[in-house]
């Protein structure tokens, strides 16, 4: 269907399924995407900025599947944040924060939101599963960030446009996860744990990608699908 002809103020685009609930007052559709890599690698940024110009607008929710993901066995994406990819110090550290008592209704969420994929997500999502998501993405965030590091130490923030920059040095403590590509900037400012819980109005992210050339050999192919389902997973999720 035309989004743009459905909701005022939506950019013009065809959507491929949007799902509306009936038996909830007041929350607003999601939108599905399911984007084949052939079809879609070269308008990567294109697709973001329209997804972020339709989130913005507040009147739907949109989340993007590769045909690859409703393989529920097919792991093969890029994950900056499952333990494989953290250092020592971060997986201590997020073990730490799952102890604290205050937390304890929300860490199995926490760490579903480490390793679930897009589909699980998206099922979650189907369900209702809506009302934790701001206190795990605070939680984990706040886990990873801890008292943060100097944001010129940072990989590879030099790449960062000026405006990404300052939009991390905002709240005043920054913080990277990565896997292979991507790039996972994060922050947030310092609050007592007491409130991870309850707000992540002050957490600022950036998401980096270096998507490589999807070529025609099968290895280049392989490359390139782990990276793209990596970042639309994490734009997804977050």
């Amino acid at each position: 269907m035309q989004i743009d002809a459905r909701f005022k103020n939506l950019p013009r685009k065809r959507i491929d399924f949007l799902f509306t609930p009936t038996s909830q007052a007041g929350v607003v559709p999601d939108v599905l995407e399911m984007d084949g890599l052939e079809y879609h690698a070269d308008t990567v940024a294109q697709d973001l900025l329209d997804l972020i110009e339709m989130i913005r607008a507040g009147q739907v929710l949109v989340w993007t599947l590769a045909w690859a993901d409703l393989d529920a066995e097919n792991r093969s994406y890029l994950n900056p944040l499952a333990e494989p990819a953290l250092s020592v110090e971060k997986v201590g550290r997020l073990a730490r924060v799952c102890t604290f008592p205050g937390f304890a209704a929300h860490i199995e969420s926490v760490r579903a939101l480490q390793v679930e994929s897009s589909l699980e997500g998206f099922w979650r999502l189907l369900d209702g599963g809506r009302d934790d998501d701001a206190p795990r993405r605070s939680i984990l965030t706040r886990g990873f960030v801890a008292t943060g590091r100097p944001f010129d130490q940072l990989p590879r923030q030099a790449s960062l446009t000026e405006e990404g920059r300052q939009f991390l040095l905002t709240p005043g403590l920054t913080d990277h996860v990565g896997a292979g590509v991507l790039d996972f900037y994060l922050a947030c400012k310092q609050i007592s744990p007491t409130e991870w819980a309850g707000s992540d109005a002050d957490i600022r992210l950036v998401l980096r990608a270096e998507l490589p050339d999807p070529g025609h050999q099968p290895a280049a192919k392989a490359l390139y699908t782990e990276a793209w389902r990596g970042l639309w997973r994490l734009v997804n999720l977050f």
